[in-house]
C-alpha cells in the first residue's frame, strides 16, 4: 500500500512562488496611489484651513496679510524679518502661542528667541508627499507659498514678453482688502505649493526668508524650466535630476509652483476653496489665476 505524499513538489511550490509575486506586483502600485491618496488628502486639507485662516484674518484687519514686511526696528532690508504672511497667520491656525512670543525688536536671525521660534516645525506647513528638509542651519522649509504674480518677484513687466498682472500679494510690503480682487476670489490663488530643496545652500522652502516667501506663474506648475537663484544657491547639477532645476541670477529672481502629486499642484483660491492644477494647463489660465483685476476670462482647469 502506497503512502500518501506530504507537501509540495517543486513544480508545485515555485508555480505558488509566481503567482504570489504576480499578486505582490499588482498590488503594490494599488498600496503607492492610496498612500499618495491620503497625502494628497492631507495636503488639500492643509490648503483649506490656510484658506479658512485667510479669511479669518480679513474679517479681523479688513485686509490680508502682507507677503513681507521690513522690519522698522532694525532696519534692515526686510528679507530676514521674519515679519511674513505665515507668521501673520499663526494666530488663525491654532498656533496663537508661537505668534504671541516673536520679538518684534529683532528679525528672526539676530534674536535668540525668535531664532528658537523658527527653528520648530509647523506641521500645517508641510506636505506630506513631499521630503522635509532644513537647508538654512536648523530653521525647517516648507511646501506653501503666496502668489506673487506672472513675471519676477521684483513684477518687472514686461517680463519674457508677459506683463505682469496685479496679484493678491507683493514680494515686500502692501497690503490688499478681498475688494481689489475683482476678477472674483473664486478665480484667484492666494496660496500655492512649492517643494523643499534637499541640499544646505539651496533656500527653496525657506519662506521665512522674504526673498522666498511666493511664487509666480510665470512659468507653468511642475515647470522644467529653471527658478533663477542667487548663483552661488544654485546646484543645478543635483537639482536638476530630481525635478528642481535652477539658473544663476545676480539675485533671487523667480520661483515657480511645484509639488511631489503626480501631474500637478495644488492652490488655495482667495474664496477658501482648493484646487488641483493640472500641468497641462493652458498657461494663459494659469497666470490668469494669478491676477486679481485683469478682466480675463478663464479656461477649463
Amino acid at each position: 500500500m502506497k503512502s500518501k505524499r506530504m507537501g509540495f513538489t517543486l513544480v508545485e511550490l515555485l508555480v505558488v512562488i509566481a503567482i504570489i509575486g504576480a499578486l505582490i506586483a499588482l498590488l503594490l502600485p494599488a498600496v503607492q496611489q492610496a498612500r499618495e491618496a491620503a497625502r494628497r488628502s492631507s495636503c488639500q486639507n492643509q490648503l483649506k484651513q490656510m484658506g479658512l485662516a485667510f479669511h479669518n484674518y480679513h474679517d479681523t484687519f479688513l485686509t490680508l496679510p502682507a507677503a513681507y514686511l521690513k522690519s522698522a526696528a532694525t532696519g534692515n532690508s526686510g528679507n530676514t524679518s521674519g515679519l511674513i504672511w505665515l507668521k501673520s497667520l499663526l494666530p488663525f491656525l491654532e498656533q496663537g502661542n508661537f505668534h504671541d512670543q516673536w520679538n518684534y525688536k529683532k528679525g528672526y536671525n539676530s534674536n535668540p528667541d525668535n531664532i528658537t521660534l523658527v527653528s520648530q516645525v509647523i506641521p500645517s506647513f508641510l506636505c506630506p508627499s513631499d521630503e522635509p528638509s532644513m537647508t538654512y542651519h536648523e530653521v525647517p522649509n516648507y511646501n506653501y507659498a503666496c502668489n506673487l504674480g506672472t513675471t519676477d518677484l521684483a513684477r518687472t513687466t514686461p517680463y519674457n514678453g508677459v506683463d505682469y498682472l496685479q496679484a493678491p500679494f507683493e514680494h515686500a510690503g502692501r497690503n490688499f482688502r478681498f475688494a481689489a480682487i475683482t476678477d472674483g476670489l473664486s478665480h484667484t490663488i492666494l496660496v500655492g505649493e512649492v517643494r523643499q530643496a534637499q541640499i544646505t545652500g539651496d533656500y527653496r522652502g525657506l519662506i521665512w526668508l522674504g526673498e522666498h516667501v511666493g511664487f509666480t506663474t510665470h512659468y507653468g506648475p511642475n515647470t522644467l524650466s529653471p527658478d533663477l537663484l542667487v548663483s552661488s544657491y544654485c546646484k543645478n547639477d543635483e537639482m536638476e535630476p530630481i525635478g528642481l532645476p535652477c539658473a544663476g541670477a545676480s539675485s533671487t529672481r523667480l520661483f515657480s509652483a511645484r509639488s511631489q502629486h503626480p501631474g500637478g499642484v495644488q492652490v488655495v483660491n482667495a474664496d477658501g476653496s482648493v484646487h488641483f492644477i493640472p500641468e497641462t494647463i493652458d498657461l494663459n489660465t494659469w497666470r490668469g489665476m494669478s491676477g486679481i483685476n485683469d478682466g480675463q476670462v478663464l479656461g477649463s482647469y
